[in-house]
C-alpha cells in the first residue's frame, strides 16, 4: 500500500461486487459449504414434517382460506379468522388459481421460514460485519424446534419471524447506506413489518418497541425509523381507509379483535398459559419446544449491551428483545382493559428473530474468544433440539395422519353424512366440502365431559376419534 493511501472498511455486500465474484469469495473464505449444508438441513427437517395440523386455529384459517378459495362470504367466521386477511387470501387466491389444495398450505409456511432464514444471516452479517455470525445466525435457526415445527403448520407464527426479520436486514442496510437507497431500505422494513401486522396484529408492538430501542441503544438513526414508520403506516393507513369505507369504523379489525384471548376459567389445565411464570417453565424449566436456546439468551444479550460501541447493531437487537419479552410478559390483549397475554412458546414469534441475532452474534464471538467452549455449546443446542422436534412431532403427528387419512377414506365412499367430534368435523369440512358433515359428539372441558349433539342416523357413517 503506498503512503496516504485510503483504508476502506470491507462491507458484506457492496454495491460494486458482482454476484459471481461474491460467491466466489464466499467459497475461498470457506463460506459457501456450511452456508449450503445449513440451507439443505433447513429445508429438509421442515419438508419431512409437513404438513401437521393442530385442529384449533389453523382449522378456522384454512377454513378461511377455502372460502377465499369458493368466492364465499368470510363474515360468518370468527374475528381472528375473517380479519387476518394475511391467512386467508394468499393461500385463498393459490387454491382458487388450482396451484395449491387445501394440505398444501406448508408451501407458503416453509417458504416464508426460509426467507426468515436468509434476511437473519443477512441482518446478522451487516450488524456483526462477520460471515460467522450470519453462519451461527442462520444455523441456530435452522434448527430450531419450533421454528420446525410452526412451519409445518398453518399458523401465523413464521409470517410473522419473517416479517421482522426481512425489516431487521432492511434496517440494517439502511444504515449502510446513503441518499434514496437508506430511504427506500428504510421504508421497505416498514412495510414488511405492515405486511407481518396483516397476518397476526401484534407484529404492529415491533414498530413503537423499536424506535424505543433505537433511542436506547442509539442506533439506526432517528431518521432512518422515521421512515420505517412511515412505511408501516402506509399499509396500517390503508387498512383503516378499507375498513371506514367497508363498514364505517376505521379501527373496525383492532376494536373486533380486542381482548378475544382472556384467559379462561382458573378449573381448566389450559388456564396455565396466562399465569405470570408461563414463560418461565416453557422456556427454561420445561423447554421441551425451544431446546436450551433461551438459557442462552441471557448471556447473549448481556454481551451485546456490553459490546454496543464494537456492534451497535446487535446491542439493537438484544434491546429490541428485552423491550419485546417485556410487552409479551406484561402486556394486555384488549385495547379497553388490562388482559393478560397468553403464554406460550408460539406466541414468542415478535421475539424470536431478535433471539436468533442476539444468540448468534454472541455464539460467533465465543469461537473467537473460547473456541471449545463455543463449540460445546453448539453441539449441546444441536442434542438438545433433536429430542424436542421428535416431541413436537409425535405430539401433533397422529393427529395428522389419522384425518388425512379419514379424508381419502371418504374420497373412496359413497354418498351420505358423516358423523364425527367437533374438531375432525372442523378439518374434515375443508379436505371434503362436498360431503355433508356433522358433529356427533364435543368434549366440554369445563365440566369433564362429553356431550352428544347429533346421534348418527341410520344409514349414515360414524368416524369415532380416539384422541377426541
Amino acid at each position: 500500500m503506498n503512503p496516504g493511501e485510503a483504508v476502506l472498511p470491507r462491507r458484506p455486500f457492496e454495491k460494486s461486487a458482482k454476484a459471481s465474484t461474491f460467491v466466489g469469495r464466499l467459497a475461498a473464505e470457506g463460506i459457501l459449504a456450511p452456508a449450503a449444508a445449513i440451507a439443505v438441513i433447513a429445508v429438509a427437517v421442515r419438508v419431512l414434517f409437513a404438513p401437521q395440523l393442530d385442529i384449533l386455529d389453523d382449522a378456522g384459517y384454512l377454513e378461511a382460506a377455502r372460502r377465499v378459495s369458493s368466492g364465499q362470504s368470510l363474515d360468518t367466521l370468527f374475528p381472528l379468522f375473517r380479519l387476518r386477511v394475511g391467512m386467508a387470501y394468499p393461500l385463498g387466491w393459490l387454491m382458487s388459481a388450482g396451484l395449491v389444495d387445501t394440505m398444501q398450505f406448508w408451501f407458503l409456511t416453509i417458504g416464508a421460514d426460509l426467507l426468515a432464514l436468509v434476511a437473519l444471516a443477512a441482518a446478522a452479517w451487516i450488524f456483526a460485519g462477520t460471515a460467522e455470525t450470519a453462519l451461527c445466525t442462520a444455523g441456530l435457526y435452522a434448527i430450531y424446534p419450533l421454528a420446525i415445527q410452526q412451519s409445518a403448520m398453518y399458523y401465523p407464527t413464521s409470517f410473522q419471524v419473517a416479517s421482522i426479520a426481512v425489516s431487521c436486514a432492511l434496517i440494517a442496510l439502511a444504515e449502510r447506506s446513503a441518499g434514496s437507497r437508506r430511504w427506500s431500505c428504510a421504508f421497505g422494513a416498514g412495510l414488511s413489518l405492515g405486511i407481518g401486522y396483516l397476518f397476526k396484529e401484534d407484529v404492529a408492538i415491533v414498530v413503537p418497541a423499536m424506535v424505543l430501542a433505537s433511542l436506547v441503544a442509539r442506533v439506526p438513526r432517528i431518521p432512518t425509523m422515521a421512515a420505517v414508520c412511515a412505511g408501516a403506516a402506509v399499509v396500517f393507513g390503508g387498512e383503516c381507509v378499507a375498513y371506514w369505507l367497508t363498514t364505517g369504523h376505521p379501527l373496525f379489525r383492532l376494536t373486533a379483535t380486542s381482548g378475544l384471548g382472556a384467559p379462561v376459567g382458573s378449573d381448566l389445565q389450559i388456564a396455565e398459559i396466562w399465569r405470570w411464570n408461563a414463560y418461565l417453565r416453557s422456556l427454561l424449566l420445561l423447554p421441551v419446544q425451544v431446546g436450551i436456546l433461551w438459557w442462552l439468551a441471557i448471556p447473549a444479550a448481556w454481551t451485546a449491551w456490553r459490546s454496543r460501541r464494537r456492534a451497535p447493531g446487535i446491542a439493537f437487537a438484544a434491546v429490541l428483545f428485552v423491550i419485546v419479552m417485556l410487552y409479551l410478559q406484561f402486556g394486555s390483549g384488549s385495547l379497553g382493559s388490562y388482559s393478560p397475554l397468553p403464554k406460550t412458546p408460539r406466541y414468542t414469534a415478535l421475539a424470536t428473530p431478535l433471539l436468533m441475532l442476539t444468540v448468534g452474534a454472541w455464539l460467533a464471538g465465543l469461537f473467537h474468544t473460547k473456541r471449545r467452549l463455543a463449540i460445546a455449546i453448539a453441539i449441546a443446542v444441536m442434542i438438545f433440539a433433536v429430542p424436542c422436534v421428535m416431541y413436537l412431532q409425535a405430539s401433533a403427528g397422529e393427529r395428522t395422519r389419522n384425518t388425512i387419512a379419514a379424508a381419502r377414506a371418504l374420497g373412496s365412499l359413497g354418498p351420505g353424512t358423516l358423523y364425527t367430534d367437533y374438531y375432525t368435523a372442523r378439518v374434515l369440512r375443508i379436505v371434503s366440502p362436498d360431503r355433508d358433515i356433522r358433529v356427533w359428539y364435543h368434549a366440554k372441558f369445563d365440566e369433564n365431559r362429553m356431550v352428544v349433539l347429533a346421534p348418527p342416523q341410520p344409514g349414515a357413517y360414524a368416524l369415532l376419534d380416539r384422541q377426541a
